[in-house]
């Protein structure tokens, strides 16, 4: 019954993530372009961004940023020391395209209350 649902659903998802992830990296570049650098990635399910400023600490920036209803994943979860505060990841599979936008507006006005 279900023999080769994988393979015919395949091309759907990944023009849902491509459509999302693409969302993702527009609204970024528009509102977080001064604050951080990526690079668009060509598979996976998350874009990460580093802090331009060396300063910047995302773990503030992620408190701040549930404050105004939006999620990442912080660097510092990634590395042993837990003293890499200055990337975030972010996911663009679970979320809809405006969904994606107004997330990223609302992590840029947690950075702005950064003073970022």
């Amino acid at each position: 019954m279900n023999a080769g649902l994988p393979e015919r659903i395949q091309p759907q998802i990944l023009a849902l993530y491509r459509a999302r992830r693409d969302a993702l990296c527009e609204a970024m570049e528009g509102h977080l372009g001064s604050l951080f650098a990526w690079e668009k990635p060509q598979g996976g399910m998350f874009v990460w961004a580093t802090a331009r400023n060396p300063s910047l600490d995302t773990d503030e920036l992620m408190r701040l940023g549930l404050e105004e209803g939006v999620c990442v994943t912080l660097s510092s979860v990634f590395d042993v020391t837990g003293e890499d505060r200055r990337a975030i990841r972010v996911n663009f599979t679970l979320n809809a395209p405006e969904r994606l936008h107004k997330g990223v507006r609302r992590l840029a006005a947690a950075a702005r209350r950064l003073g970022q």
